[in-house]
């Protein structure tokens, strides 16, 4: 199911991503143990498809790709659960960027943690921009994807369900993204 994502620029959506900023950083803050837990960075912090060729299992872990096969097969890999240890938060309301750190590169996917959620809310960070992005489900089913091109907020309404939201940065300008979601 192709969608097309509207900018966001009303109060709302502002207020929204600042909010849920706020929430996430007094919830989850950043302590010596996330930052540990982060993948290391290619040179100048930007993810291309040479060094991902050459660094596979970094990144792995910073859930990156240059591989749309790969991309999908992340999906399928892990069962989600939401309840119990696994990739899912408990938190139903959040932000995080993606990729976690850094920047990707022309070609290169990257892809944030499943989330319990019916709403999704982001925007890039560098201009000119044109990516494709995507709110997925497990099992490797992409529910809503569409091709954007500017730095502005964008959203997008899913039914209730654990989700992901994941970009391919088509630009040579790389790129990264905030991303938000809720479940109300």
């Amino acid at each position: 199911m192709s969608s097309v994502s509207r900018p966001r620029r009303g109060r709302f959506a502002a207020a929204f991503a600042v909010a849920l900023a706020s929430v996430s950083a007094l919830v989850l803050g950043v302590t010596p143990a996330f930052a540990a837990r982060q993948p290391s960075l290619p040179p100048n912090g930007v993810y291309t498809c040479g060094w991902i060729a050459d660094h596979p299992d970094a990144a792995a872990q910073a859930r990156v790709t240059c591989d749309q096969s790969t991309f999908t097969a992340a999906v399928s890999a892990a069962p989600v659960q939401f309840a119990g240890p696994g990739p899912v938060s408990p938190l139903s309301v959040g932000c995080q960027n993606v990729p976690s750190s850094g920047s990707v590169g022309q070609g290169v996917f990257a892809w944030g943690t499943y989330q319990y959620s019916t709403y999704w809310v982001w925007y890039g960070f560098n201009s000119p921009a044109d990516y494709t992005w995507y709110v997925q489900r497990s099992g490797a089913v992409t529910y809503t994807w569409g091709n954007v091109v500017d730095t502005n907020l964008h959203d997008v309404g899913v039914p209730a369900n654990i989700y992901r939201w994941g970009a391919q940065n088509h630009s040579s300008t790389a790129q990264h993204w905030y991303v938000c979601w809720n479940d109300y």
